[in-house]
């Protein structure tokens, strides 16, 4: 799922904002978080982010924050403004540059600011690096800073976080608490869209059989969108679609499979990697491609044997619980 709503962009915009105002330097001329930072840097930093505020002239801030950086390279709120600017402006490989700078001086210098961990997993969430993201926004949840809004923020970016994932019992349990605990209505909407997800989810399922049975057909066109539905379409269930493959596989004389749709099963199989797999399901492939190893191969099967070995050897089956929240 990668359309991201339009409320939840303005979530993001919100996490910018309210990121930005720790920028703002307390009680004079030094920094809240680095105490050897220049006057000067800090006062360059603090103009920056009116400019940020205002929506005035985000490459001028742009400028200014990498002329600060050219003459301290580990300054936390220059690197940590700089890459949410270029978040603002769409450039997501220039943001998680400078934000994943910003959280190495963070962790290295012991600087309490958890809001980081929440707006690198945004940004690592639009990039589609959804495991980075949820290792960050599983950290802002489980060391509140305290502020309601940030808190609260955490929570729902890590329930559409598991949404995207389709994990959403994972996604309720965040969401129901950003409810519980700040009426959120963010994590409200969310919830709406996890209820649409799971009633498709359900349609689904009732059509892989008829998806499968195509996967061997003789017309290449029917084929080959039989393959990609079962392989990318979040519409199906990924549990539902691996246990299907794979009992196809097993039962590959009843009725026949030829060769061509073996290497579809193989290569539906190779590309369902988006959520764990269960023990059973990783041992049902391993034996599958063990009986497939006892016979002479043809390139193109043994390109996808090869190539479901590899996932197989990077899937973590059953996946520890969610912590509480």
């Amino acid at each position: 799922m990668n359309f991201v709503p339009l409320f939840l962009r303005r979530i993001a915009i919100a996490g910018w904002t309210i990121s930005a105002c720790v920028l703002q330097t307390l009680g004079g001329p030094a920094d809240r978080y680095q105490s050897n930072i220049p006057s000067d840097l800090v006062a360059a930093v603090d103009d920056a982010k009116q400019k940020q505020i205002n929506g005035t002239d985000l490459d001028q801030a742009a400028i200014e924050l990498q002329q600060v950086l050219n003459r301290h390279p580990d300054y936390y709120r220059a690197l940590f403004n700089l890459g949410l600017i270029y978040q603002t402006e769409g450039k997501i490989d220039e943001s998680l540059q400078y934000l994943l700078k910003a959280k190495k001086v963070h962790d290295d210098n012991h600087i309490n600011d958890p809001s980081i961990s929440n707006s690198l997993g945004w940004v690592q969430m639009q990039a589609g690096k959804l495991d980075d993201a949820e290792k960050n926004f599983l950290e802002a949840v489980n060391h509140p800073s305290g502020n309601k809004s940030s808190d609260e923020r955490a929570l729902n970016n890590l329930g559409y976080l598991y949404l995207q994932k389709g994990q959403t019992d994972k996604a309720k349990t965040y969401l129901n608490s950003s409810k519980e605990q700040y009426q959120s209505d963010g994590a409200s909407k969310i919830l709406a869209l996890v209820d649409d997800y799971e009633q498709n989810q359900r349609k689904g399922v009732k059509e892989i059989p008829a998806l499968i049975a195509q996967i061997d057909n003789v017309n290449a066109s029917t084929r080959l969108a039989a393959v990609n539905a079962l392989a990318f379409d979040s519409r199906y269930p990924a549990k539902e679609v691996i246990n299907a493959i794979l009992q196809r596989l097993e039962n590959a004389s009843n009725p026949s499979l030829s060769v061509q749709g073996e290497i579809n099963c193989l290569i539906i199989l190779s590309k369902r990697k988006t959520i764990p797999w269960t023990d059973e399901q990783l041992a049902r492939a391993k034996a599958v491609l063990t009986m497939l190893g006892e016979r002479d191969l043809t390139p193109p099967e043994d390109y996808a044997v090869t190539e479901l070995k590899k996932t197989l050897q990077t899937m973590q089956p059953n996946p520890s619980p969610a912590p509480s929240t």
